[in-house]
């Protein structure tokens, strides 16, 4: 369970106070205006957040990437590595999408 779920879980069920409550999250909130600074200078226009996904608008070309969770990954040497950025150097061409949750057993067992 995500740290933001575990805060209002505690705060709905009493085990921790309003105030605590709001500043645990506000210390949660930080990270998102660390992305406001961090897409200068990348091709992401923007990103927005719904309940089951994070949505990435590219600049060029303008297309939106929806991300529900998934990671991309790259079989090498008989076992899986995460490949969290594609660049012009990328030599890979054979990439797995694999959800955290859904696939975490699979993740496991081919991790190095």
């Amino acid at each position: 369970m995500n740290k933001l779920v575990q805060l209002k879980n505690a705060f709905l069920s009493g085990q921790i106070s309003k105030g605590d409550y709001i500043s645990e999250m506000s210390v949660e909130h930080e990270h998102l205006f660390s992305y406001s600074e961090f897409l200068n200078g990348v091709n992401i226009e923007e990103i927005r957040l719904r309940k089951d996904a994070v949505i990435a608008e590219l600049k060029n070309p303008r297309i939106s990437m929806i991300c529900m969770g998934y990671g991309c990954f790259v079989i090498k040497g008989g076992c899986l590595e995460s490949c969290p950025c594609v660049t012009e150097q990328t030599t890979d061409t054979n990439y797995l999408f694999l959800h955290g949750e859904k696939h975490a057993e699979i993740i496991a067992g081919w991790a190095q």
